[in-house]
């Protein structure tokens, strides 16, 4: 499957929009805030990006792994 190549802003963008909008969270949940997305060598999943930093996560931590790696199997980050 080939993924789609995004910026670090477009990536950070549609992951906080999935997670203020998400039917997964509620509460404080709601107000998880991805602040910093960085790139890396392809895994071997073939996922060049992850997340290294979030604000507001602690009790959500589990559900906002999910929608990270629904978008690691979707898109891969546009290296600098």
């Amino acid at each position: 499957m080939n993924k789609k190549t995004v910026t670090e802003q477009q990536l950070k963008d549609m992951i906080q929009n999935r997670i203020s909008n998400s039917g997964e969270l509620d509460g404080d949940c709601k107000g998880v805030i991805v602040t910093a997305i960085y790139w890396h060598e392809p895994d071997e999943t073939g996922s060049n990006w992850d997340v290294s930093s979030l604000r507001n996560a602690q009790g959500c931590e589990a559900v906002v792994s999910k929608i990270v790696s629904e978008f690691k199997q979707r898109y891969n980050l546009k290296s600098r």
